[in-house]
């Protein structure tokens, strides 16, 4: 009886044990993690980079994908800050819409305006009601002279924030994309019309000549 017990103390020191390091183990996962939030906070951004690296290796911290890209982003680092968005959006949990945002800026800066436009349709489609995708999304398709659906993005934009500081800029925008729209139409129009004028002239010709 007194063996089993010692194996019992044995048993119970080791669990202890165990139970301790498992538990000072999560604490310093959760310590890398609100470091690196704290230095980001801060604008220690390069001091930051180790912690979240280190958050995210856990599994545990999906918030640690938007810190660490912005963090590159704001190191200049694009193209490692695209990397981490893009892996971000594979991993469960993680905040798409923010990820894909973030990647669309870094295209954008990047001046790749088709990639920047699509990583923004991502966004939007995470959440229609994120206006800020919206936006910039409305300004890659400009920069690509897609002027119709930069028009309606911005005036889906407005839609969705009506309040924004930047309306009266926007509208004045929308009003050009407008005159713009107006002077398409009607092109297409006179095209319209003159190739069906000249289908008709065609037309009279072959008759005239079966005559």
């Amino acid at each position: 009886m007194m063996f089993i017990y010692r194996k019992y103390r044995k048993f119970k020191k080791f669990f202890c044990f165990s139970f301790l390091i498992f538990a000072f183990s999560a604490f310093a996962q959760n310590d890398d993690f609100l470091q690196g939030e704290n230095l980001f906070k801060e604008n220690r951004v390069e001091e930051a980079v180790p912690f979240l690296k280190s958050a995210i290796s856990t599994g545990k911290f999906p918030k640690a994908y938007n810190y660490l890209a912005l963090c590159y982003e704001k190191m200049g680092l694009l193209k490692e800050s695209l990397e981490v968005c893009t892996e971000g959006m594979k991993i469960s949990g993680t905040d798409k819409k923010v990820l894909a945002f973030n990647a669309g800026n870094v295209c954008f800066a990047m001046e790749d305006f088709y990639s920047a436009e699509k990583w923004y349709s991502l966004a939007i489609a995470a959440n229609r009601l994120y206006a800020p995708p919206v936006l910039n999304r409305a300004n890659a398709e400009l920069k690509q002279e897609k002027y119709i659906a930069s028009l309606e993005d911005y005036k889906l934009y407005l839609d969705l924030s009506p309040n924004d500081r930047q309306k009266p800029e926007i509208e004045q925008l929308i009003s050009l994309l407008e005159g713009f729209k107006k002077a398409e139409e009607d092109r297409l129009a006179e095209e319209k019309r003159l190739k069906e004028e000249a289908a008709l002239i065609q037309a009279a010709q072959e008759q005239q000549i079966f005559a």
